[in-house]
């Protein structure tokens, strides 16, 4: 099985609305991408109250639900998905490995956290209904979106579901997306972090409109209050651990092989 992991890159410059998920929820985030006639959501929260509150973020556009985006299997991406697409006949659409693990978790993740959650964790799951190719582009109204299998082109074929939650596993598919964007961007820390938040094409409309070359006027282009805060605390980490380390990566880390 492929590592069921999905990065889905914005090339249109539409409102992203985030809703950001309490402790009790993981704190995940979910997004709302409203275009002119309509609304890609991408991801839905872990609890029901979560779920409602995003689903009412959706009323509140007043335009139709085009399509959910499914990012991974885990509970806190895909439990409000029948109360997002309730009434609707939006798509929800994940890589084939995204789908299959999420069917394959989703009895022992419910009789687990089902006991804990009572009432807050739904009573069935709403699955994906149109499955994306790697490198496949999909189009809602003007937005376009590109699913990427970064398990896949690291040769991860060989994963379960609960390898997703080992360290060893996970850090390489977030390592080699951060990487493939530092190639895509020349090895500019700010417009890689930016699109790892937002999406390559974001980036590259973001450093279009900066009014002139360097991070500070890349910085001010970027109007995503959580993609602007989100590159400043990457790149002042990595400032810091550069002056513990001496600019020298730290030693050891996890081992190369999952």
């Amino acid at each position: 099985m492929i590592a069921a992991v999905a990065a889905f890159a914005l090339a249109a410059a539409p409102v992203v609305h985030v809703h950001a998920a309490g402790d009790q929820a993981f704190r995940a985030n979910a997004y709302l991408v409203e275009t002119p006639k309509g609304v890609v959501a991408v991801d839905a929260p872990f609890t029901v109250s979560e779920a409602k509150k995003f689903r009412a973020e959706l009323d509140a556009l007043q335009k139709p639900l085009l399509a959910v985006l499914i990012t991974h299997a885990h509970p806190d991406h895909v439990n409000g998905l029948g109360i997002l697409t309730a009434g609707s006949k939006a798509k929800v659409v994940a890589l084939g490995g995204v789908d299959k693990t999420l069917r394959a978790i989703d009895a022992p993740k419910r009789a687990y956290w089902k006991p804990i959650y009572k009432d807050e964790y739904p009573d069935s799951t709403a699955f994906p209904t149109q499955i994306a190719r790697d490198g496949e582009t999909l189009t809602f109204d003007g937005a376009t979106f590109t699913a990427r299998d970064v398990g896949q082109a690291i040769g991860l074929v060989k994963v379960s579901a609960e390898d997703l939650y080992d360290p060893r596993v996970v850090i390489q598919l977030g390592a080699k997306y951060i990487a493939d964007l530092l190639g895509q961007f020349e090895r500019d820390g700010y417009k890689a972090a930016a699109a790892y938040n937002a999406g390559p094409n974001q980036a590259r409309l973001w450093a279009r409109m900066a009014p002139a070359p360097g991070p500070d006027m890349f910085m001010s282009a970027i109007n995503f209050d959580e993609t602007k805060d989100y590159v400043r605390k990457v790149l002042n980490s990595y400032e810091r651990y550069g002056e513990i380390y001496e600019n020298q990566p730290p030693t050891g880390g996890v081992r190369p092989e999952p």
